[in-house]
């Protein structure tokens, strides 16, 4: 920095760089494979390892979303299900039946009693 540039206080250069590691993290946004390789030969691990990690990784997630696409059509099957049931029962539900249901025995009551 030349003299004529402002000082940045050290009390907040640790701030700068983590924001300005967050903001590399966010352009990033993952690894190349051979990244992986070359990181794991950095931890002694060998490249089929971090390989077959990759690709296990990749199938179980894939299997989850699978697994939740299938929850979401069933719960979606089962909401059609039910609305479909209430309307045909709301359309084939004839009140004046159940009225009479109850009001015929409890006339007969009354007229017993009289």
């Amino acid at each position: 920095m030349s003299n004529s540039d402002p000082r940045i206080p050290e009390a907040i250069a640790p701030e700068v760089f983590a924001r300005a590691a967050r903001l590399y993290a966010q352009e990033a946004q993952g690894y190349s494979l051979e990244e992986l390789i070359q990181a794991g030969a950095a931890a002694n691990i060998p490249s089929k390892y971090i390989e077959q990690a990759v690709q296990e990784i990749r199938l179980n997630q894939l299997q989850r979303q699978e697994r939740k696409q299938r929850l979401k059509d069933s719960l979606l099957g089962a909401g059609v299900a039910i609305a479909l049931f209430s309307i045909w029962n709301v359309s084939h539900f004839q009140p004046q039946t159940l009225i009479s249901r109850i009001v015929t025995p409890c006339s007969s009551m009354m007229g017993m009693r009289q």
